[in-house]
């Protein structure tokens, strides 16, 4: 006795996957769109209550000072950078009112005068402080 003579089919994930996506979006029918309710108009927004204009504080007389302080360092600091021999990077420079303040360690005393020698002819430079220390293999 017979029931059926229908083939086997077998299905690999991709056609299945595909299948089970078709037929879960089949489900999906279309949506009506959202029904808009009217609702009143607001008020026009009322301009907020001016307040008295507030002085501005006065400037930090000291600010472009600082500026100034900065760029002379920054200038000090490419300077000695700049000088192949003294391999500076152990030296740090501050600087304040044209005077420069090295500080920092190096390998012998002799980078000590090229740096001190280095930062005094950079432009903007009125005195050079000595902070430096030799530290053997800096």
């Amino acid at each position: 006795m017979k029931f059926c003579n229908a083939k086997r089919v077998t299905w690999s994930w991709p056609d299945a996957t595909i299948g089970i996506l078709a037929m879960s979006l089949s489900a999906c029918g279309p949506t009506s769109p959202p029904q808009l309710t009217a609702q009143p108009a607001k008020p026009p927004a009322q301009p907020a209550p001016r307040q008295e204009a507030k002085a501005t504080p006065p400037r930090n007389p000291e600010a472009p000072q600082a500026s100034a302080d900065a760029g002379l360092a920054a200038r000090v600091k490419n300077a000695l950078h700049s000088e192949r021999m003294l391999r500076a990077y152990g030296i740090d420079v501050d600087a304040r009112d044209g005077e420069v303040t090295l500080f920092g360690s190096v390998e012998s005393p002799m980078k000590i005068e090229m740096a001190l020698t280095v930062a005094r002819n950079v432009n903007g430079v009125k005195s050079v402080v000595n902070k430096l220390v030799v530290v053997a293999g800096s």
